[in-house]
């Protein structure tokens, strides 16, 4: 084939590459999933390319392949896959790994495609930045929508091609060097106007979308840029001028955006740039649990420096190490440092050859600049930047899962080993041998006889992402309507687990379980505990099974078991109380509430809720200690009515509240029918049962009101003044005034129509006032 050929068709097939990110997630509920199978079906599509053109890319590939950084990939590449052999949950490990392989892949062909390109630097910038564009224009479509709906302004719905705001992010900042190198290189007036917009674009489009890396390192990228800059003018001679216009080409854009997001902050009730870098820090409170994800991996890999938990596993033996912070059952499935996480999953050598190869690509550059002319020089330090933007999304996130982050970084990989492998083997020989191609076709057809078995995994993982969506939906919601047949047709036994780690087996069990297959539902859930023996989902559901069962001392072990292991799930303490009634075991209560409300975040009512139900059913009714936690309770929430009813049956019993309100509902039948003496004295029995509900004190004022016995409705009603709940109050207040003013006692009266016009404002209080107390 011709050089052209080879070219222009090499072209073809990396844009192919980058364009792996812009597949939708066609009905599965991860976008990830069909874009795994889209890249390993094009890497097979180039594997072919490739053999068929064995000549023009054989004495390249043979290069490559004895280069440090194609052997510490290779090597990382294979101790992930040894992983297999002591992985917790393998069949996660047989996942993951073709994601990886795919990767390494997916830059070994791109390498190679660009082998030929004599003007491979231009090429790339121009695609990633050609992508860029689609992705701002993408952003600001769903911006436009965004504004101009009737609902609220929401930055997450702001995702363009990806599954959520921050991959967006990071996706923008890697290709903006390169939309930087165009617009310093290239000459013509009207690209340097569209390049500048598009900076300006993508700059506003990242403070809008707040993401707080993305913004970090997009800011980090600007000052390296001109420090650059500053660099050139002092030890290369550069004119001022050109300082300052390239200076300008991305300062600029940067303070058009800093001023926009300032005028976007106010009118869209949003966060401003400036807002926005001040929550950034290395600290718990700003990290957005990272802290909590990096100690957990970083005690695993402690625990197992030499080969970690397996490829894929983190999202299993993490659980273990963050018992503490998770929440219901929301583990962390990527350790937001895809460094720690690799040092988790794959140990010390994993973590050298992952972080080494990413070392080698900076010695690479370093090389190249040292090396090359100054008009060369700009080129590798905006790689540099591009890298640096990548790695700074590698440290707070997880890229390495993100097939629309790996392909971007693919094109620009294979780039920067290109350049230098140019660089070291400058003259590779025209014609290859036979030794050489025959090699080279032996390392292309063994790539493509493992490239073939992963496109099916990733067929399998992505059809078991369209499937599992219903499993999810109805477990989030406590419905549980599929029948078995519907059941049958998701696997459990490959992938076992749902991209929550949640055991597919133990899911289907409740199924079972409700359709009285009784044995099938614990073999499932047994099965379940191989699957994922860390979440304890499966034991709780066992407690769960037993208790209904009436077989309480099972239903107590496996309670335990769950709650000891991950407190801070609500369902767990849950069960585990109502196994401590059965047991009236009222120390372990309160041993079990000391210990999970001080690691509940946010919210604690819920958990209070639990105890305070619980510890009522095995507590005395006027029990000092109950009934500090239910004062507790009710004064962090004073219009919550079940503390409020809680605080009351703990003072006065359960009996007396229930008859309290029985007579409470005979009163309003009398008040309804006009007997308001009647209706009277049955509010005030109510009340001496329950004098905590003040309700029944107004509705007393209220019916000795009516009934024109204003003594008795001025007392009543000043009880019900105490009230926490501010419609009682301000009935009562005006009813209290009323009544002064019925019995004769106008300035008492009046008094009271000034402190309700003050306390509540309203048209009618004030013309009550004027009319009662000054006569108009």
């Amino acid at each position: 084939m011709k050089s052209s050929s080879i070219n222009f068709t090499s072209s073809i097939l990396i844009v192919l590459y980058i364009l792996t990110g812009t597949l939708p997630n066609l009905n599965a509920i991860d976008i990830l999933a069909p874009q795994w199978v889209y890249l390993c079906s094009l890497n097979i599509l180039v594997a072919v390319y490739l053999l068929y053109n064995k000549d023009s890319f054989a004495s390249f590939f043979s290069v490559l392949s004895k280069s440090n950084y194609f052997i510490f990939y290779a090597f990382f590449i294979l101790w992930a896959a040894l992983s297999f052999s002591y992985a917790i949950n393998k069949a996660e490990t047989i996942i993951n790994f073709p994601r990886y392989f795919n990767v390494f892949v997916a830059i070994t062909f791109v390498t190679v495609l660009l082998s030929k390109m004599p003007n491979r630097f231009h090429f790339i910038s121009v695609v990633l930045t050609s992508f860029l564009f689609l992705e701002v224009s993408l952003y600001y479509n769903q911006f436009i929508d965004q504004i101009t709906s009737s609902g609220a302004f929401n930055s997450i719905a702001l995702k363009g091609f990806s599954g959520n705001k921050n991959i967006a992010a990071a996706s923008i900042v890697v290709k903006l060097p390169f939309a930087l190198y165009l617009l310093t290189t290239l000459e013509k007036l009207w690209v340097k106007i569209a390049l500048f917009i598009l900076l300006t674009l993508s700059y506003i489009a990242l403070t809008i979308i707040y993401a707080r890396a993305a913004l970090l390192s997009s800011t980090l990228i600007m000052i390296l840029f001109v420090v650059y800059q500053v660099y050139v003018f002092f030890f290369k001679g550069r004119s001022l001028k050109k300082l300052i216009s390239h200076s300008a080409f991305i300062l600029l854009p940067f303070l058009v955006a800093f001023f926009s997001s300032e005028v976007l902050s106010s009118n869209l009730n949003t966060n401003s740039y400036s807002d926005r870098i001040e929550t950034i820090g290395l600290t718990r409170q700003a990290s957005s649990g990272r802290f909590d994800y990096w100690e957990s991996a970083f005690e695993s890999f402690v625990d197992n420096p030499i080969i970690g938990s397996g490829l894929g596993n983190f999202k299993i033996k993490s659980i273990s190490y963050g018992a503490e912070y998770i929440h219901g059952y929301t583990v962390p499935y990527h350790a937001h440092n895809d460094f720690i996480h690799t040092a988790t999953e794959l140990g010390i050598f994993g973590f050298i050859a992952y972080l080494g190869s990413f070392l080698l690509l900076a010695f690479y550059l370093l090389q190249l600049f040292q090396k090359s002319s100054s008009q060369k020089q700009l080129g590798f330090v905006l790689l540099f930047l591009a890298l640096v933007g990548y790695g700074m999304d590698a440290f707070f996130n997880f890229p390495v899962a993100r097939p629309l982050m790996q392909s971007a970084l693919a094109l620009i990989v294979a780039l920067i080993v290109s350049e230098y492998l140019d660089l070291s083997n400058s003259s590779l020989p025209s014609n290859t041998t036979k030794g050489t191609n025959r090699k080279y076709i032996v390392s292309i057809s063994l790539i493509t006889l493992i490239l073939i078995p992963s496109l099916i995994v990733h067929v399998i993982s992505y059809r078991a992402l369209t499937q599992q969506g219903a499993l999810l939906y109805e477990f989030n919601n406590g419905k549980y309507n599929m029948t078995l047949a519907q059941l049958d047709e998701i696997s459990n036994d490959f992938p076992n687990l749902t991209e929550t780690a949640m055991p597919i087996k133990t899911m289907k069990a409740r199924y079972f379980y409700n359709n009285g297959l009784k044995d099938q539902a614990y073999d499932l859930i047994r099965g379940g505990m191989k699957d994922n023996p860390y979440i304890r989902f499966n034991e709780n559901l066992l407690a769960q099974f037993y208790f209904n069962d009436k077989q309480y001392d099972s239903s107590y072990h496996y309670a335990k078991i769950a709650f000891d292991n991950i407190p801070n799930n609500m369902p767990h303490f849950n069960l585990y109380m109502q196994n401590l009634v059965v047991k009236r075991d009222r120390d372990a209560m309160i041993a079990a509430y000391d210990r999970v409300l001080p690691i509940v975040r946010g919210d604690t009512k819920t958990a209070r809720t639990i105890f305070l139900r619980s510890i009522g059913q095995v507590s005395n009714v006027g029990d000092p200690y109950t009934l500090q936690k239910a004062e507790e309770a009710f004064k962090l929430y004073p219009d919550d009515d079940q503390f409020f009813e809680l605080y009351r049956i703990f003072t006065y019993g359960q009996q007396n509240i229930v008859q309290a309100k029985a007579l409470y509902k005979e009163a309003t039948e009398f008040y309804g029918q006009k007997k308001f003496e009647e209706a009277a004295a049955t509010f005030v029995k109510a009340l001496d049962l329950d004098s905590l509900d003040l309700t029944y004190a107004l509705n007393a004022g209220l019916s000795f009101y009516e009934a024109k016995d204003f003594e008795n409705a001025i007392r009543y009603l000043k009880v019900t003044e105490t009230s926490h709940k501010d419609s009682h109050r301000e009935k009562a207040i005006r009813y209290l005034a009323l009544s002064y003013y019925a019995s004769g006692q106008q300035p008492q009266a009046c008094a009271q129509f000034i402190r309700l016009k003050d306390q509540f404002p309203k048209r009618m209080y004030e013309q009550e006032f004027q009319k009662y107390c000054l006569g108009k």
